[in-house]
């Protein structure tokens, strides 16, 4: 089944996504109603700013996912986003996108019901569900997280920041081909940059937090680039092949996620499936440096791009050299110290005790 995005954080305390929530009173309503040329036939999904149903589009007859912004968020900042999401998709044409066909908004007697529709992918499952139902080894969850890549890369050249990637928002069709879908919260560059930040103001915390990058954390969008979505590829990446999230931002607040997403360094993936001897020697050595050059908190240190992250694990895949290398002795004596300063300080002082006493 097709499931929406979980859209905006609107609580201080980050959970996680629920498969049981009881449906609004408005999305029961809407259920077997005709928006625009589309009949809603059953609820997909939904999250903060609004749902997913599957639809029957009139002419031509095809089915579709019709996406409706929730009744009363009508501020302007919340129609601005939404608005934008099919103007920005309209724009892409890749085979690993979902593509938008139509964008309206009808006059419900609780207000206006914004909405657009969008190719629907039939019995599409979200990227781990569908890699652990199907048992698919390591080298092919990297050739269908490569294509993904692929994906937001085109993305990119068109200009539009995703700023939302997770397993939830990367569908698999049965054909084993994976679609993006929800821009809902993107950002636009250059010519769009206008537009953007009327909706989209320092302080906003937009994506899903357990996958953003440590500069999404702080809420300014001036700071948010391209290497903002491979920061989230990689800790998509990090959970398709282990199993588990590079940090513990799930059932806390969202300061502590956040803190833990700038500062904290995550384990290797050897180390967190150390017992799963196969696997973890699997994981080392080069697919460890990818990963982990994704995840830099420096954007300067990632890759500068999602299709240098893809051409690097082709290139793993290929037996060919990678371009990404481990970090340096120094380099990671200079992280120890940094995550571990009042060690750090109580050493330098012993010894420069020890130093003294030798002196006299």
């Amino acid at each position: 089944m097709m499931r929406a995005g979980e859209g905006f954080l609107s609580s201080p305390v980050v959970a996680e996504p629920s498969d049981e929530e009881e449906w609004p009173a408005w999305v029961q309503r809407l259920l077997g109603r005709q928006l625009g040329r589309y009949t809603i036939v059953r609820l997909l999904g939904h999250g903060g700013m609004g749902c997913v149903f599957e639809a029957v589009q009139e002419q031509p007859a095809r089915p579709v996912a019709l996406k409706v912004l929730q009744p009363g968020l009508s501020a302007p900042s919340a129609l601005a986003r939404f608005r934008l999401e099919p103007e920005l998709l309209g724009r892409l044409r890749h085979p690993n996108i979902a593509q938008v066909y139509e964008a309206g908004i009808q006059k419900d007697e609780h207000g206006p019901l914004p909405y657009f529709a969008m190719e629907y992918i039939p019995d599409a499952q979200p990227l781990l569900e569908y890699a652990d139902c199907t048992a698919l080894t390591t080298r092919q969850r990297l050739e269908l997280f490569a294509k993904v890549c692929d994906a937001i890369h085109h993305g990119h050249q068109k200009g539009i920041i995703h700023r939302d990637i997770k397993p939830g928002n990367i569908l698999v069709g049965t054909d084993g081909e994976p679609k993006v879908i929800d821009f809902g919260v993107a950002r636009a560059s250059n010519a769009d940059i206008l537009m953007t930040t009327q909706c989209t103001h320092t302080g906003d915390l937009i994506g899903t937090m357990q996958y953003m990058s440590p500069e999404q954390c702080d809420g300014d969008s001036r700071e948010i680039d391209t290497r903002s979505d491979v920061y989230s590829l990689g800790v998509v990446l990090y959970q398709l092949l282990t199993g588990a999230r590079p940090y513990k931002a799930t059932g806390t607040t969202i300061y502590a996620a956040a803190r833990a997403i700038k500062e904290h360094v995550p384990p290797r993936l050897s180390a967190v499936v150390a017992q799963r001897r196969a696997l973890a020697r699997e994981l080392r050595g080069d697919i460890d440096t990818i990963i982990l050059k994704a995840l830099e908190k420096d954007r300067a240190k990632r890759y500068d791009s999602a299709a240098e992250l893809a051409a690097d694990i082709r290139r793993y895949l290929n037996c060919e050299p990678i371009l990404a290398r481990p970090p340096t002795r120094w380099a990671r004596a200079v992280r120890w110290v940094a995550r571990h300063p009042y060690v750090t300080t109580a050493a330098a002082c012993l010894l420069l005790a020890a130093f003294v006493v030798a002196a006299t």
